[in-house]
């Protein structure tokens, strides 16, 4: 894409990612008005990227030219191009490289000019877009083999078609660009990957979360004990926004209003394997512990803030949420 001008404008809050793009110029994050957080990956800015009001951002194997302005927290993960690691000031926060990704899933159209589903290939230890090549690894599902919705279609329908709620813990399941929006009467969980005691090893085919979005309030008064519950070894979390409304329509809004826990127990134990580059902007009751149980890492758990809890048995204690 060229923009008008040089500058293209993505000016977002939460749960608007921008992905495989190319901007031939620049990219300004906001409009000079309220902007708190997003998502950039597998995408390449030749200019340079002005974050200017957003709060925090994330950016995701990427390429760019350069980045200015910073507020409360700026992560790079296997950017070419990023600034350096200079947390707090300015609260930059770099990784050179990707340990284990998978892109998100996209439509295209074949030489035939019938609609196709490309999902990526799994990458390991990666920096840069994944068609800096020419050419994404991966392979391609026809649109047939997908449920499409319709004018006419009825919710009974579309709640048949869909299985993401509860995933099995099988090998290689792709779930993408999904939000659960908690009802007002309480769900125990909205979401699960794998049952309890899941204990098979998906190193080599995982299961990837992309663009999977949960909100609690806002809309309507909604409550869930968990939201999005994690059994299965070797997930991949590629950008979730998990949150319960501060602002909103009257009467949806509230701490004992609309409510999540993130766990009824004192304590969550991710026993096995699980990746998420970053997790951001968490508020619910009851985060206390976080056990990684021997791999994966979460960087800076509530508000942009706290220390990186590396990979091990190690215990660290979350920062409060407001």
């Amino acid at each position: 894409m060229t923009p008008t001008g040089g500058l293209d404008r993505w000016a977002v809050s939460q749960a608007a990612p921008y992905r495989r793009m190319h901007v031939r110029g620049n990219l300004a994050l906001s409009d000079g008005g309220w902007s708190s957080g997003g998502w950039i990956s597998d995408s390449k800015i030749d200019g340079q990227i002005q974050s200017g009001t957003q709060q925090q951002w994330i950016t995701r194997n990427s390429q760019i030219g350069s980045w200015s302005g910073s507020n409360w927290n700026q992560v790079f993960v296997g950017v070419q191009g990023a600034p350096g690691n200079s947390f707090p000031n300015p609260p930059y926060t770099t990784v050179g490289s990707t340990p284990v990704v998978r892109e998100k899933p996209f439509l295209y159209v074949d030489n035939a000019g019938a609609y196709q589903v490309f999902v990526p290939s799994l990458r390991s230890n990666s920096s840069g877009t994944s068609w800096s090549t020419g050419t994404t690894a991966g392979s391609s599902l026809p649109i047939s083999q997908f449920y499409i919705v319709k004018a006419g279609a009825t919710a009974a329908s579309i709640n048949a078609a869909l299985t993401a709620m509860t995933v099995a813990d099988v090998d290689g399941v792709k779930v993408a660009g999904i939000l659960f929006d908690a009802g007002t009467t309480n769900s125990q969980v909205l979401m699960e990957v794998g049952p309890a005691g899941s204990a098979a090893s998906h190193a080599a085919n995982p299961t990837s979360l992309h663009d999977v979005f949960f909100r609690i309030g806002g809309a309507i008064a909604g409550k869930a004990t968990v939201s999005l519950r994690i059994n299965s070894n070797d997930v991949i979390g590629d950008h979730a926004w998990i949150w319960r409304a501060d602002h909103g329509n009257s009467g949806t809004v509230g701490w004992n209003t609309s409510y999540c826990y993130f766990s009824t127990n004192p304590s969550v134990v991710l026993g096995h394997s699980f990746e998420v580059p970053v997790t951001t902007n968490v508020k619910f009751h009851n985060m206390v512990t976080v056990s990684l149980g021997g791999t994966g890492t979460i960087s800076r758990v509530i508000n942009n803030s706290g220390g990186t809890v590396n990979s091990g048995n190690q215990v660290t204690y979350l920062v409060s949420g407001p």
